[in-house]
């Protein structure tokens, strides 16, 4: 493979030597400047021409001068092999480049970010500070890669603010009791290959999470899924639920097509994945989307773990260079991070507590346990065994479900002594569902917490809410509760 950061180094030097002007130069003066046999030096002047980077005018014989000229400033190249490489999608590549001739490569990939996103008039970028995990949808469990796939795939209805609003499905209906559900949906939805998407897709994916050992016990009460026409799913639930769309509206519950894989992330939604490496995830506009196009064409998402020094793990960027001016929002959504712990017992006799992997987690079992036995754990990760968790809920958009799917997933029944608890806890879930009005199913949830709280099996330790910082010039922020925002809906001021 070539070694593009060694080619930009040696045109570099030719550069500085020579400038972008006319200049003449022989094989011997090029070798000594390039510390090369003059054999050598013919090769890397073929490489440079090759690349369009420099004009060479040879005259035969060994001493005589030949005309060199270096068409663009050695930034311009190395910019332009950074693109060639993110097209192909061989961005680990990337940071060497920007570091040639010893740069830093965390200030000159902000640099680039400013002259990509000018290139691209409607793109903006989201700088991140970890790599990003499955983008499947019954596999992202944290919450960028949640929130991205709300971006890729589409759900049967999708939550803004807590409203649930049509999506694959344009209408849905159930009996009186909710234990019967009907969707109907769109038709002509096509998929990023343009592929369609169909009931039966609807139908696959549900009975996939139903299957699934981490989403089961939230998804168990679906007993029966079928697809009645080419337009129609019916829902068959073992008790009633009055929130099943809140339910349906959930990340994990994104329809697609039966040739997804880890390799090829294939949805219906409003962007495409375009380039899906390590290093960088780029986002484009997908032309074919049912509902309303996006304004944006392209959304970059740039992962350089330095920049994780300098985040906040509840505070977000959306920007369109560096510097620039911003404006910063807050989320109405919040995290609550809480210790669970075995009914009756005392947080200092915990022999071994275990934490999420994040910094606030981190920071909160240090305060409340400093000498004991601590184990990180991936966040949502509820079956190691141990004697107190320290883990985190986010509100999602939804402060009805996303609290409801917390109780559904945690093994609570390990933390509850009396069987009767046990049991008046699950009633109390099965009361909520079955609650029409969703303002006093939330009231009742809200009871149910703090009789969690009162018996000793929960502490709620932190409320965090999310801080969303992006440029000025970026329109139409409605922040969610994955302290993002919906992308299909951001426009750009030109100024």
């Amino acid at each position: 493979m070539e070694n593009i950061k060694r080619k930009l180094e040696v045109y570099e030097i030719l550069f500085r030597k020579y400038g972008p002007v006319a200049s003449s130069c022989n094989i011997t003066e090029l070798s000594w400047l390039l510390k090369v046999s003059e054999r050598h030096v013919q090769t890397v002047i073929k490489r440079l021409v090759n690349a369009g980077w420099v004009e060479w005018e040879a005259t035969p014989g060994r001493s005589k001068k030949a005309k060199l000229k270096c068409l663009k400033e050695p930034i311009e190249a190395c910019y332009d092999c950074v693109l060639n490489v993110v097209d192909s999608g061989n961005t680990d590549s990337v940071l060497n480049i920007l570091s040639f001739g010893g740069r830093n490569a965390s200030i000159e990939l902000k640099k680039y970010l400013l002259h990509s996103n000018k290139t691209v008039p409607r793109s903006v970028c989201m700088p991140f500070h970890r790599k990003i995990g499955s983008l499947l949808p019954y596999k992202a469990i944290c919450r960028t890669e949640r929130y991205l796939v709300t971006q890729i795939f589409q759900r049967l209805v999708s939550i803004e603010n807590d409203i649930i609003c049509p999506d694959l499905a344009h209408y849905w209906e159930s009996d009186l009791s909710a234990t019967q559900w009907r969707f109907y949906l769109r038709s002509g939805v096509v998929c990023h290959d343009g592929n369609p998407l169909t009931a039966k897709d609807v139908v696959r994916c549900l009975i996939k999470l139903i299957a699934s050992s981490y989403w089961h016990s939230l998804y168990l009460n679906l007993t029966e899924i079928t697809s009645i026409s080419e337009e129609c799913v019916e829902i068959t639930l073992s008790e009633g639920d009055f929130h099943l769309p809140r339910l349906l509206a959930r990340s994990e519950a994104s329809i697609y097509p039966t040739h997804l894989s880890t390799d090829r992330i294939v949805g219906s939604g409003p962007f495409q994945v375009e380039v899906l490496s390590p290093r960088m995830i780029r986002l484009g506009r997908f032309d074919h989307y049912v509902l309303i196009l996006p304004l944006l064409e392209r959304v970059d998402l740039w992962v350089y773990e330095e920049w994780a020094k300098d985040k906040v793990c509840a505070q977000n960027q959306l920007i369109l260079s560096f510097p620039e001016k911003t404006v910063t929002y807050k989320s109405k959504y919040h995290s609550l991070f809480m210790i669970i712990k075995k009914q009756g017992s005392n947080l200092n006799s915990s022999n071994l507590v275990t934490y999420e992997n994040n910094n606030e987690c981190k920071a909160l079992a240090d305060t409340f346990f400093p000498s004991q036995t601590r184990q990180e754990v991936l966040y949502g990760d509820y079956h190691y065994q141990a004697d107190t968790t320290l883990c985190s809920i986010l509100e999602e958009s939804d402060r009805l479900y996303s609290r409801l799917a917390f109780l559904s997933l945690y093994p609570f029944k390990n933390q509850m002594v009396k069987e009767t608890d046990h049991g008046f806890f699950l009633n109390k879930v099965s009361e909520i569902k079955n609650t029409p009005d969703l303002a006093q199913a939330v009231k009742e949830l809200q009871r149910l917490y703090d009789w969690l709280q009162q018996i000793g099996v929960i502490d709620i330790v932190k409320k965090d809410s999310f801080e969303l910082i992006t440029s000025e010039s970026l329109k139409e922020i409605r922040m969610n509760g994955f302290g993002w925002c919906d992308l299909a809906k951001l426009w750009i001021v030109n100024d």
